[in-house]
């Protein structure tokens, strides 16, 4: 008799066991498939935040050069306009 207590012990613990690493390998592989699902998303996002960023940098950089090559040409506006005044109030003598 307690050879079949023991005996049913060891098949019990080995059925036990076998559904507890069951249950880790489910787990693992749900984890594992949750994980593949949402990294990608996860990169893609910090990837357009990445580009976001530079852009703005970009257009910053451009607006500053933009805005310092139209003072320029308004500075040879303004010049040219001088001589062209100048040249027809010498015309108009």
């Amino acid at each position: 008799m307690p050879e079949d207590i023991n005996s049913n012990e060891g098949k019990i613990r080995k059925v036990l066991f076998n559904e507890f690493t069951l249950l880790i390998s489910l787990a693992s592989i749900t984890i594992g498939i949750v994980l593949f699902i949402t990294r990608p998303d996860s990169d893609m996002q910090k990837d357009i935040a990445l580009l976001q960023l530079s852009l703005d940098k970009i257009s910053t950089n451009e607006m500053v050069h933009i805005q310092a090559e139209l003072k320029e040409q308004d500075k040879r506006l303004s010049v040219m306009e001088n001589n062209i005044t100048r040249i027809l109030t010498i015309l108009e003598k």
